[in-house]
């Protein structure tokens, strides 16, 4: 038997702070601040897993002195 994994292509708060590996708390100020963007789908609020990428792409290298 295989099993089959799969990240959805819409996820509610905490699984896309889980994705992003961000506590909530910190998902709520990026979504205060206009960083990540809710949605609505089927009376849900929920963040697309390619916004939440896109946010992760932008992100700056670390850098070392």
């Amino acid at each position: 038997m295989s099993v089959r994994m799969f990240v959805p292509v819409v996820m509610e708060k905490a699984d896309a702070a889980f994705y992003i590996s961000i506590k909530a708390r910190k998902f709520d100020q990026l979504v205060s601040e206009g960083r990540i963007t809710p949605h609505r789908f089927d009376g849900k609020k929920v963040y697309k897993r390619a916004d939440l990428d896109a946010l992760a792409d932008s992100l700056p290298e670390w850098a070392t002195a």
